[in-house]
C-alpha cells in the first residue's frame, strides 16, 4: 500500500536533484524548490485523504520517514532563502559571521532541547512510534510546539514536523558552515546533498569491524580487488564514526585465535535466522 507514496517521494527527489544542478543563483533555486515542495506536500496530502492506510505500520512509516524527508526540504530551503536574502545587507565580514553564528546557535539549541527525540530518531528506535507518528493523539504533552498536529490533523502527527526539522537542521548546519568558510574564501557555497547521510555508529567491537574489513578486502569485491586495507579502514572509520587504531595488530589477534572468522560466522547465523523467521 505504501508503494504509491514511496514512488512519489522518489520522483520528488529525482526532480530535486535535477533542480540543484541548474545554473542559477541560490536564491532563485531555493524559491523554485520551495514552490515545488509545497505543491508536492499538497499532492501527498490528497493521496492520503483519497487512499488512507491499510494498517498502522504504514501510517507510522509515512509520518516517520517519507513525509519528513520531503517536508525537511521545505524547511531547509525556506531558511536558505532567508539567509541568502539577508546576508548581503551585512557590509562587514564580522557582521556576516556573527549572523551565521547565531543561525548555528539556534540549530544547536534545537538539538539540545530535543536531545531525547534526536537520539530516538538517530538510533531508529520504535517503542514510541505509535504515540509520535500516528494521527489523532490527544495527549497535550505530546503536541509540544508542533501545532501542525492540531491545525491539520488529517496530515500531521505530534512529531512528524520535529522529525522533518531534525533532517533539515542537519542540512542547514552543513550549509551555514560552508557559508562561513566562503566569507573568507576558504570554501565553496554549493548546496548540500539533499538527502542527509545518516549518522551511523559502530556499536560492535573494533576487532569485529577489522575482521569484516579484511574479509571485504580479501574478497576483491571493492574496486575490483584494488582497494587496500588502509583505504577501507579510513572509509569505515568515517562512515561509522569510530577510530580503529592499528588494524594490523587487531588482525594478528584474529589470526592467533582458534575461531578466526568468529564475526563473519555470526553474521551468517544472524541472517539465516532472520530469513527463517520471515519464512515462518
Amino acid at each position: 500500500m505504501l508503494t504509491p507514496f514511496s514512488d512519489y517521494c522518489d520522483q520528488y527527489f529525482d526532480y530535486l536533484n535535477s533542480a540543484i544542478k541548474k545554473s542559477e543563483s541560490h536564491l532563485k533555486k531555493a524559491e523554485r524548490i520551495i514552490a515545488f515542495t509545497t505543491r508536492s506536500l499538497q499532492e501527498l496530502k490528497a493521496m492520503i485523504l483519497d487512499h488512507g492506510f491499510s494498517k498502522q505500520d504504514e501510517e507510522i512509516h509515512f509520518f516517520k520517514i517519507l513525509k519528513p524527508k520531503v517536508f525537511s526540504q521545505l524547511i531547509y530551503y525556506t531558511r536558505v532563502k532567508q539567509v541568502e536574502s539577508i546576508l548581503p545587507y551585512f557590509g562587514y565580514l564580522k557582521d556576516k559571521e556573527k549572523f551565521l553564528a547565531n543561525e548555528l546557535r539556534v540549530i544547536g539549541l534545537f538539538f539540545q532541547n530535543n536531545m531525547d527525540f534526536c537520539n530516538y530518531m538517530r538510533n531508529d528506535f520504535s517503542f514510541l512510534d505509535d504515540k509520535y507518528f500516528l494521527r489523532g493523539q490527544t495527549d497535550s504533552q505530546l503536541f509540544d510546539e508542533s501545532f501542525l498536529s492540531i491545525t491539520d490533523p488529517d496530515f500531521a502527527t505530534c512529531y512528524d514536523y520535529k522529525a522533518a526539522c531534525l533532517l533539515a537542521y542537519d542540512l542547514l548546519t552543513i550549509f551555514l558552515n560552508k557559508k562561513v568558510e566562503s566569507i573568507y574564501g576558504t570554501g565553496d557555497e554549493s548546496f548540500v546533498v539533499e538527502e542527509p547521510f545518516p549518522h551511523l555508529h559502530w556499536t560492535g567491537s573494533k576487532i569485529a569491524l577489522v575482521e569484516l574489513i579484511y574479509a571485504l578486502q580479501a574478497s576483491g569485491c571493492i574496486n575490483h580487488g584494488h582497494a587496500g586495507i588502509k583505504d577501507l579502514k579510513e572509509t569505515f572509520e568515517k562512515v561509522f564514526e569510530i577510530e580503529l587504531g592499528d588494524c594490523y595488530r587487531l588482525f594478528l589477534e584474529i589470526k592467533a585465535r582458534n575461531h578466526t572468522t568468529k564475526f563473519l560466522d555470526q553474521l551468517c547465523e544472524s541472517l539465516n535466522n532472520k530469513i527463517e523467521a520471515q519464512d515462518q
